[in-house]
């Protein structure tokens, strides 16, 4: 199984850009995907951010844990292979 992270989905992207300057449009869902897949974990990345700074206020009952959260990173992985069925 491929983990892809978001380095990764980011030198994709500047990599299908350039692609799509030299060889035309027809790359552009490919962009598309990918740009979606940034902006996707991105917005995940600040619920998760989001999520731990209310977790930890207020007397919580895992509040005193703060360091333990914040050790926690978006690392959901994207699985490439799930693009196999994907269509354009």
């Amino acid at each position: 199984m491929n983990d892809v992270g978001i380095k990764e989905l980011l030198e994709a992207r500047k990599r299908c850009a350039q692609i799509i300057t030299h060889y035309g449009e027809q790359y552009l869902p490919i962009f598309e995907r990918l740009e979606h897949e940034i902006d996707s974990r991105s917005e995940q990345q600040q619920l998760l951010k989001k999520a731990i700074e209310i977790g930890t206020q207020s007397g919580t009952r895992f509040g005193t844990q703060k360091q333990n959260c914040n050790a926690i990173t978006f690392q959901k992985s994207f699985n490439i292979n799930a693009l196999q069925g994907f269509k354009i």
